[in-house]
């Protein structure tokens, strides 16, 4: 971000915050405890940000030989972890709805 000169959204920050805060409000029959489900929902939400910031370190690397602000090896490196990170993710969401789907 300091590369092109954009600073950070406070507001989306807080935004994010809040929305973080509200989800773990659930009408179920869990609303004070920890539902089986949760940590599959938890793990299913961070599938889709990784899977996304996945998309735009590879969107940048593909087109960081044009411009001079990226750096091709920063962002393969950033490809590479998100992958990673994706892969360790589908493990623990298996693992967690077997836990949750064998409870049920």
């Amino acid at each position: 971000m300091e590369s092109f000169d954009v600073s950070k959204a406070t507001l989306k920050t807080a935004g994010a915050k809040v929305g973080e805060k509200l989800g773990r409000l659930k009408a179920n029959e869990h609303v004070t405890s920890y539902s089986p489900l949760s940590r599959v929902l938890e793990l299913e939400m961070l599938r889709g940000g990784v899977g996304g910031k996945l998309a735009l370190w590879d969107s940048l690397h593909a087109v960081s030989g044009d411009d001079e602000r990226l750096d091709t090896g920063v962002l393969a490196g950033l490809v590479e972890r998100a992958e990673s990170q994706l892969a360790d993710l589908r493990e623990h969401h298996r693992t967690a709805a077997q836990e949750a789907f064998a409870a049920a």
